[in-house]
This record gives C-alpha cells, sequence and structure tokens, in this order.
C-alpha cells in the first residue's frame, strides 16, 4: 500500500466474515456512507459488534459499550459534513475472519 493514511480498519465488523459477508461490504459501506440515519443505525446494528472500533487517520474509537454508539456519530458527522458522497471500492481484502480493511488508492 502506497499510504498508510489511506486505509481505513474496521475491527470487529462482524463476529465472523465469511466469503458472502465480504461480498457485501460495499453495500454496507455505501450504506454508512450514503443512507438516512435509520438506515446507518441498522446496518451499524447488523454488521458491528456491540464493541466495535473504528480506525481513521483523523478519528477513531476505543473498543468498549458505547463505541458502535460513537461509530454511528462519526458517520452521521460525516455526512452533515459531505452531505454528497461519491465513494467508490475498488477491493476489500480479508486478513483473518474477524477483521475487514478496506484500502483506498489513489
Amino acid at each position: 500500500m502506497d499510504d498508510p493514511g489511506s486505509a481505513v480498519s474496521l475491527p470487529h465488523f462482524v463476529p465472523r466474515l465469511t466469503s458472502s459477508t465480504v461480498a457485501e461490504i460495499p453495500a454496507i459501506i455505501h450504506t454508512l456512507c450514503r443512507a438516512s440515519p435509520a438506515d446507518q443505525q441498522t446496518a451499524l446494528e447488523t454488521y458491528f459488534t456491540p464493541t466495535a472500533s473504528f480506525t481513521h487517520p483523523f478519528c477513531r474509537t476505543g473498543s468498549g459499550p458505547y463505541s458502535r454508539w460513537l461509530i454511528k456519530q462519526i458517520y452521521r458527522w460525516y455526512k452533515i459534513l459531505s452531505p454528497y458522497i461519491d465513494i467508490s471500492i475498488y477491493s476489500v481484502g480479508m486478513l483473518n475472519s474477524y477483521n475487514a480493511h478496506l484500502y483506498k488508492r489513489r
């Protein structure tokens, strides 16, 4: 990877990733970035564990009892700052069955 700041790591994304779940990740990310707050919350409750964490070069959460709530606030804040988001996901890699990493190439 050329730029280490271009990775968004989503540990604890789902309790156990499968190849079918990996195929769903682009749609999940589109929902988190572009859908209504209610749809964002549904996606978070469906695909993120209660103690999920979020790591990004500009913001991060720890892993704890309210971390999924914090992640929801990050995506809502993101949508307020950028009401129209044009996002493309070029690949999803599964490093192991417990982590998903999304990489953006320039």
